[in-house]
């Protein structure tokens, strides 16, 4: 039973829904969107790594999937609903939601990451209808707001060279023609392209007037072009690479005969020791093979005395072959460090959401708790003048304040937890985690209600089971009176004329009325429950003595039905001896009568009356002589 008061239950709640209205409340925190998003940053790089790993400048895709993922954690935590993806990642998103033919991971990848609806909307997305392609040559990344307007778009580079050459003027083309937003560079080559306009402008000061106009214009373009510039993360992040070789080489790019004279000077440097190989490209390289050879088939060939002679000239030239070296693509990607990048992320961010929803819990309860526990205090001290220290009153209630607020630290950071175990199981069942998502993000809200309920059961404080769906059915009903306190203080605003004043009354008495309304409905739900649990009760003691009734029903039955059955045959003989007798004496009264032999007659009666169970009628022969003379009846 409740035994709490009406004015403290109201007190409670008060405080219940003054603390749901501050942002350090458990659903107004940005950690849960913000893991969620990490967990889709992480699904997206292995899928990267799949298709782009063996690819020594794959680290480029990784790159725009890193940048892709940061923004949106970004963006979540920033509460602005805005969200980016890549050109190819929308290309992907059609095709699976027109059935068209893709790669089975790509498929799933797509699946987990998003529900049907919202892979429904990008498609449909009209917005979207140019640059939903597969390496677009323009656009790399999209960002859209809520509406699913676009709000940016962006080319990403990561590169060796400097961005404001000719190679990427087509970019720039982009952004003037109004294809293009921004274009986003790792954190190098932004800083590089700073550089640059350091550089110049420094030469400006110190070039003779006759050049100065030629280099302030290019100093204007770079300028120009540097104001669309906006920079990422460091591409080392992204998995990027510098294999650096030990060797000291030369690079000859072209040669018509590698073993020629012309190159004498450089072979003389191997032998020297200046040099470890000489870098050529791979024509080079096989037309010096072809001709090692070639020379040795001539060798076989030829005669003694022109042997000796080839025979040096090929040992000569296989040195030089032994320090040729064919240029081959660098690889600078390494996806291991890529993935190793996202895992710290979603693991960082996963940390991040389980103390925030644990601190967010802690800090509302304990702000409840301080405030219900001062006014407790005052309450104790002046109206129930029960005095106390200042001192002891202060400890006992930074007491009750620390335990209550390390219990819901617990409770918020294992529904932390419950997030952090959903995200991953939406990258394990990848065809279903899209759904998975979105199912917890539309009920995290209401069950948080109920696994605090559930958390106190199991934590004994709440005792009994009707109890634990009070605590539930009051626990949601508080938390749609939270939201619908919102719209009644703008209506209540509005009737008081709106002005400032109106705007603080409005909060305080939209907060009271739902205060009371939770109040109340707790009440009736109290009472509810509490009429079915009678009943209940009732229809199981009814259940119970029915039982209890079926049981010795159950056993004294058989005994019955045995009693009845030799009880049948006991009346079957009682009443055939019965007749018998009757019969008997009847005729031996009849014969005694005929023969006037009275005393016979009388033992026939007699005998009559034993068999019927009659005796002692008469107790002498005047008590039978009155009885005959007189008209009473006989009672047998």
């Amino acid at each position: 039973m409740n035994t709490v008061s009406l004015f403290d239950e109201l007190l409670e709640e008060l405080g219940t829904q003054s603390l749901a209205r501050l942002p350090i409340n458990i659903f107004n925190v940005n950690s849960y969107e913000a893991y969620m998003e990490s967990a889709k940053l992480t699904t997206n790089m292995q899928k990267a790594t799949q298709q782009h790993g063996n690819n020594p400048n794959g680290f480029g895709q990784f790159y725009e999937t890193l940048e892709v993922g940061k923004e949106n954690i970004s963006n979540a935590y920033n509460k602005n609903k805005n969200r980016s993806f890549t050109t190819d990642e929308l290309a992907e998103i059609s095709k699976v939601f027109k059935g068209e033919n893709i790669n089975l991971y790509k498929k799933e990848t797509i699946l987990a990451n998003y529900s049907d609806e919202e892979i429904k909307n990008l498609t449909n997305n009209v917005n979207l209808d140019n640059l939903t392609k597969t390496n677009h040559t323009i656009v790399d990344t999209v960002t859209l707001n809520e509406k699913g307007e676009i709000v940016k778009t962006e080319q990403l580079k990561a590169v060796n060279d400097s961005i404001f050459g000719k190679e990427y003027n087509r970019y720039f083309e982009a952004i003037k023609n109004g294809n293009l937003d921004y274009i986003k560079t790792d954190k190098e080559t932004y800083e590089r392209a700073q550089k640059e306009i350091e550089k110049l402008e420094s030469a400006i000061e110190k070039a003779p007037e006759e050049k100065k106009s030629t280099l302030e214009k290019k100093l204007q373009e770079y300028k120009s072009k540097f104001s669309f510039l906006t920079q990422g993360s460091e591409r080392e992040k992204a998995g990027y690479t510098q294999e650096e070789s030990k060797d000291k080489t030369i690079t000859i790019k072209k040669s018509d005969d590698i073993f020629s004279k012309k190159h004498e000077d450089d072979f003389n440097k191997i032998k020297n020791g200046e040099i470890d190989y000489i870098v050529v490209n791979k024509k080079i390289y096989e037309n010096a093979q072809k001709e090692i050879e070639k020379l040795e088939s001539t060798i076989e060939k030829a005669s003694e005395e022109e042997k000796e002679s080839l025979k040096k000239e090929l040992e000569t030239k296989k040195e030089i072959f032994n320090h040729l070296k064919k240029n081959e693509p660098t690889n600078h990607t390494d996806k291991d460090k890529a993935l190793k990048e996202v895992y710290i992320i979603q693991a960082k961010q996963a940390a991040i959401n389980v103390f925030q929803t644990g601190a967010s819990d802690a800090g509302v309860v304990v702000l409840s708790t301080f405030a219900s526990g001062v006014i407790a205090e005052l309450k104790s001290e002046f109206i129930k003048k029960e005095h106390e220290d200042f001192e002891v009153r202060f400890k006992r209630l930074l007491s009750r304040v620390i335990e209550s607020g390390k219990d819901a630290f617990i409770r918020g950071a294992s529904y932390g937890i419950i997030d952090v175990i959903v995200g991953i199981a939406s990258q394990y069942f990848k065809r279903i985690g899209g759904h998975l998502k979105a199912l917890w993000k539309n009920l995290r809200s209401s069950l948080k209600s109920i696994w605090n309920a559930i958390y106190a059961y199991i934590a004994g404080k709440i005792k009994s089971f009707d109890e634990l769906i009070k605590v539930i059915l009051k626990s949601l009903f508080s938390a749609i009176m939270t939201i619908f306190a919102i719209a009644l203080e703008e209506q209540i605003c509005q009737a008081l004329g709106g002005s400032q004043l109106a705007q603080i009354l409005s909060i305080g008495i939209s907060i009271f009325i739902c205060s009371l309304a939770v109040v109340l409905f707790s009440k009736t739900v109290e009472i509810t429950i509490n009429s079915f649990v009678a009943i209940f009760a009732k229809a199981n003691l009814a259940k119970a003595r029915r039982e209890e009734v079926e049981m010795v029903f159950d056993k004294i039955m058989p005994k019955m039905i045995e009693n009845q059955e030799s009880l049948e045959i006991f009346i079957d003989d009682y009443m055939r001896d019965l007749k018998n007798t009757s019969n008997m004496s009847f005729q031996e009264l009849q014969t005694a009568l005929n023969n006037s032999n009275y005393t016979q007659a009388n033992q026939s009666i007699i005998n009559l009356a034993e068999k019927f169970s009659v005796d002692d009628l008469f107790k002498t022969r005047k008590e039978f002589d009155d009885f005959m003379f007189s008209n009473e009846n006989l009672k047998i």
